[in-house]
């Protein structure tokens, strides 16, 4: 999946009433910049993404342009096994820092 591919897939998720949502609780991010892709189906798609040989380009696709692409690479990052390409991942997403919902996707907390 490209770029574009990926957007697409997470406008295709999108539940607007939890964009709304979420809105209220991020203030700090432009309304417009949240698709509203609930959690499970992003964890579901970064499972995909993951094992797809695209997921390399996607993060390396920086910066994101909406607030799910950063949760997204946020899951795809926190499914790696590798602790060191774990840990350079992390360091290298100018992402970590936008919310507190970012920070905690990490397994066992380790974004943010």
């Amino acid at each position: 999946m490209n770029r574009d591919e990926i957007t697409a897939e997470l406008f295709r998720l999108q539940d607007k009433k939890y964009a709304a949502f979420q809105a209220k609780l991020i203030p700090t991010v432009a309304a417009g910049k949240i698709i509203g892709v609930r959690t499970p189906e992003l964890r579901s798609f970064a499972k995909r993404l993951f094992k797809d040989e695209d997921a390399v380009f996607f993060l390396e696709c920086l910066p994101h342009q909406y607030f799910d692409e950063n949760q997204l690479h946020a899951f795809v990052i926190s499914l790696e096994k590798d602790f060191y390409k774990c840990i350079a991942e992390v360091e290298a997403f100018p992402g970590r820092e936008v919310s507190f919902q970012i920070c905690g996707h990490g397994s066992g907390g380790q974004i943010g």
